[in-house]
């Protein structure tokens, strides 16, 4: 019959005929080493928070062991976490290191992290209705128009983050400003 190895080992392989006799063969299947270890990119560049897997390759492709320990020099500015995983936490650099288990082959990832850029956020709000019961057409057309001006600006982070709100009781206005700007972070940019 046909034997297939299935991974690294001994075995003994017995054949045995109809009339009794037997025969014994002992097969030791050898693993397949690692021979080298090979990385996408020698350097990353992240914003705090981001997160990143370096894609790597252990040679050759078929090595019976590709197991990879990752380490950072500096776990403040670059953690590691399960599976790999890279988290940017604060800015600075870190050496990232990856070496396979098998071999001894490593491969050093220059990572560096910035601070993430500035969020631009706006709320305009405005009233049309007055107490007096007034509808005044150029306060919707100016608030409009902040609006519009905020929404078409680019930013080095892209586009604002702008909302628009009318006629808003005071509950109405605070919550508006606190869903405007839940999200906002210390870098960021805020315009009421």
């Amino acid at each position: 019959g046909l034997v297939t190895a299935r991974s690294a080992g001994q075995a003994q392989i017995i054949l045995a005929a109809m009339n009794g006799a037997q025969a014994r063969c002992l097969v030791e299947v050898t693993p397949i080493p690692v021979t080298g270890l090979t990385v996408e990119s020698a350097s990353y560049t992240m914003y705090q928070g981001d997160t990143l897997t370096i894609p790597y390759q252990v040679k050759p492709a078929d090595a019976s062991s590709k197991a990879v320990i990752i380490t950072s020099s500096d776990p403040q500015v670059v953690s590691v976490q399960s599976r790999g995983m890279l988290v940017a936490q604060e800015p600075g650099q870190a050496q990232i290191t990856l070496s396979t288990i098998d071999g001894g082959y490593s491969c050093p990832v220059e990572v560096t992290v910035e601070r993430a850029p500035s969020q631009y956020r706006a709320l305009v709000m405005g009233m049309q209705r007055f107490d007096d019961g007034d509808y005044r057409l150029g306060a919707v057309n100016t608030t409009q128009g902040m609006y519009d001006l905020f929404s078409r600006q680019n930013y080095q982070s892209g586009k604002a983050q702008v909302t628009m709100r009318l006629d808003l009781t005071r509950a109405q206005a605070i919550a508006a400003i606190r869903s405007a700007f839940a999200q906002a972070k210390e870098n960021d940019v805020s315009i009421l």
